[in-house]
C-alpha cells in the first residue's frame, strides 16, 4: 500500500511540474522568442484582422496588440501554477479552470507568436499575408493544451479526494 501511494505521490508532483512549470514555460518560449528575435523589424501597428482572401482588413498598435496577448499568456501562466501550487479544495472545478487556462495560453502563445512572425519585416501593417489555414495551429494547440492542462490538474487534486 505504501508503494502505491508513494507512485500516486510521485505522479502528483510530476503533474504539479508539467502543470506549474512546463505549461508556463512552453506558453512562454511560444509567445517570447519571435518577438525577441524579430521585435526591431515590426511596423508601427499590427493587423489583427485578416479578410477570408488573407488581406489585412483592420490594424492596431504593435504595442496594444503583443501586451494584450502577452497579458493573455501571463495570466495562464500564472494560473497554472496556482492551480499546481496553490492549496487543493475537493469539488472546486479546478480541472475546468486548468482547461480554460491551458486553451487561452497556448491560443494567445500562439497568436502572438504567429503576429510577429507574419509581421516581422514588413513597412507597413497593409502589406502583411493573413495567415490562411495556419489559422489553425492556434486553435489546435489551444484544445491539445487544454486538454493537458485540464488532466494534469485532475491528477495534482487526485490525492486530497481520498
Amino acid at each position: 500500500m505504501d508503494d502505491v501511494r508513494r507512485q500516486a505521490g510521485k505522479r502528483q508532483k510530476q503533474a504539479g511540474l508539467g502543470l506549474g512549470v512546463v505549461l508556463p514555460a512552453a506558453f512562454a518560449i511560444v509567445g517570447a522568442t519571435p518577438y525577441l528575435l524579430y521585435g526591431g523589424d515590426l511596423p508601427r501597428r499590427l493587423t489583427v484582422v485578416f479578410s477570408i482572401s488573407r488581406t489585412p482588413m483592420t490594424s492596431a498598435p504593435a504595442g496594444v496588440v503583443l501586451a494584450s496577448l502577452a497579458a493573455i499568456v501571463l495570466a495562464a501562466c500564472l494560473t497554472c501554477v496556482v492551480l499546481a501550487f496553490g492549496r487543493r479544495r475537493s469539488g472546486d472545478g479546478r480541472e475546468r479552470i486548468g482547461s480554460v487556462a491551458g486553451f487561452f495560453g497556448a491560443t494567445s502563445a500562439v497568436l502572438l507568436g504567429g503576429s510577429v512572425w507574419i509581421h516581422r519585416g514588413l513597412d507597413d501593417w497593409t502589406d502583411a499575408i493573413g495567415p490562411g489555414w495556419f489559422i489553425l495551429i492556434p486553435i489546435v494547440s489551444g484544445f491539445a493544451s487544454a486538454a493537458l492542462a485540464e488532466r494534469l490538474t485532475a491528477i495534482v487534486g487526485r490525492e486530497d479526494r481520498r
